[in-house]
């Protein structure tokens, strides 16, 4: 019985929340009644916004670090790639060459 009247309780709470956050001017505000405290529907748009420009925000820093380490540790051309690649175009690649345009490609991906 106890388990049911506490439900009963916990709806009845959030349907009060609730009908304050219907009812609650635009304006950004928050009141405390009967132990429970309450916010303008402006103030949580507010949150929303902030919370969803933060997390875009983080998530792309985060991602551009990933991929950034991710390019570090697996290019996505390799001296054998190079020597087939110049190879196909009828040059015959020497150690020196490949070695020169590998170094280019990574001082380039440093900048």
């Amino acid at each position: 019985m106890e388990a049911s009247a506490s439900i009963k309780l916990e709806i009845i709470s959030l349907t009060k929340v609730l009908t304050a956050f219907l009812s609650a001017e635009a304006s950004v505000q928050l009141f405390y009644e009967k132990g429970e405290i309450y916010m303008s529907t402006g103030l949580v748009v507010l949150i929303a916004i902030i919370a969803l420009l933060a997390g875009a925000a983080g998530g792309f820093f985060l991602a551009r670090k990933y991929m950034q380490d991710y390019f570090k540790k697996n290019p996505p051309v390799n001296e054998d790639m190079l020597r087939m690649m110049m190879m196909s175009m009828g040059q015959k690649p020497s150690e020196k060459k490949i070695r020169q345009m590998m170094q280019q490609m990574k001082n380039q991906g440093d900048k």
